[in-house]
């Protein structure tokens, strides 16, 4: 499950962290969204770090919330190999 998530005004970045390391590597765009809906877009999504990085296509005026809805499952903990259950609606700090 996710233990954090952040945006900075202003960006077209959302990190998402969870409360445990992640296997870094490209994931599906399509399985996340942000709240509210505006024309920006997730259009890129990948772990690096061990955090998950949510590339947009403009930046947003505001991001209060973020959701992930597999399949496919691929944000997967380094080491046990468990996929991430889905969630949604989860806060986002704005910094």
């Amino acid at each position: 499950m996710p233990s954090g998530a952040t945006w900075e005004s202003g960006s077209t970045l959302i990190e998402v962290t969870f409360d445990q390391p992640l296997e870094d590597g490209a994931l599906d765009a399509g399985n996340w969204t942000f709240a509210p809906p505006g024309p920006a877009v997730i259009n890129g999504a990948s772990v690096a770090g061990g955090v998950v990085q949510l590339q947009l296509s403009a930046a947003p005026l505001s991001v209060s919330t973020v959701s992930f809805a597999p399949p496919p499952f691929d944000v997967v903990a380094a080491g046990s190999g468990l996929s991430a259950a889905a969630f949604s609606g989860f806060p986002v700090v704005t910094t």
